[in-house]
């Protein structure tokens, strides 16, 4: 299962957020895109495969999670206010 948990941080007065993103890559290609983009873009994530009480902690700081995969049921969204 992919997980993709984002965090939003106030930083020096502004909003961003972070891209974590939780679950191993079911192909070597996408192993490769997922460490390429780590190394353009500071604000993305790729944790690959946690253990299911490492995923609750991250999912517990988390703003928003996004379970994107079809396998799983298709997409879902799940916002802590």
């Amino acid at each position: 299962m992919t997980i993709g948990a984002i965090h939003f941080n106030n930083h020096a007065g502004s909003l961003y957020h972070l891209v974590k993103k939780i679950g191993g890559a079911m192909t070597g290609a996408m192993a490769n895109r997922a460490r390429t983009e780590m190394k353009v873009n500071e604000r993305y994530q790729w944790l690959g495969e946690q253990s299911q009480a490492r995923v609750r902690q991250i999912l517990k700081r988390s703003s928003l999670c996004v379970l994107s995969s079809r396998v799983e049921g298709g997409a879902t969204c799940y916002q802590r206010r």
